[in-house]
């Protein structure tokens, strides 16, 4: 699951749709968006990286998300590799300025929303976008939550 259609379209939020009575045990969606206020932003993907020990996978510093890949399931349920992509055009991702979005069961299910609406895994504002995630394919649910930073002109 990548975001193909523009070179600054960035990871917003996840979306499962119910199936099997638990929340988050597969991926049904990606939301990606345009961060039209940014206009002079492009993504640079880096190499696919296999997921590592432990529940946190996330990008190195400066980095977002930009795409997440499976060899096993169609419904993304084991995840096995994701890639990085770094900014470019005078932004930059700001590590001090982070959230951590929980799939719990508050967040429950996200049936068929549309990409305008609210997802209930999503980042909380027209900046942040997703720079890492919580997974364990032996956990119940698989995917536990993203962490988004916030994109902002670089410093000079």
């Amino acid at each position: 699951m990548t975001s193909t259609s523009y070179a600054s379209e960035m990871i917003v939020g996840l979306q499962d749709e119910e199936s099997g009575g638990q929340a988050f045990s597969e991926l049904d969606s990606i939301k990606c968006v345009r961060l039209e206020q940014f206009r002079s932003l492009r993504l640079s993907v880096g190499y696919e990286q296999r997921l590592r020990s432990g529940e946190y996978q996330g990008c190195s510093s400066g980095e977002v998300l930009a795409s997440l890949k499976t060899d096993r399931s169609a419904q993304f349920r084991v995840l096995t590799r994701y890639s990085c992509a770094t900014l470019s055009g005078g932004l930059r991702v700001d590590a001090d300025d982070c959230e951590t979005v929980r799939a719990d069961a508050s967040a429950a299910f996200s049936t068929n929303l549309e990409a305008t609406e609210s997802w209930p895994v999503q980042c909380s504002t027209d900046t942040k976008v997703v720079v890492g995630f919580y997974y364990s394919s032996s956990s119940t649910p698989v995917y536990m939550g993203i962490k988004c930073c916030d994109i902002k002109p670089s410093e000079r």
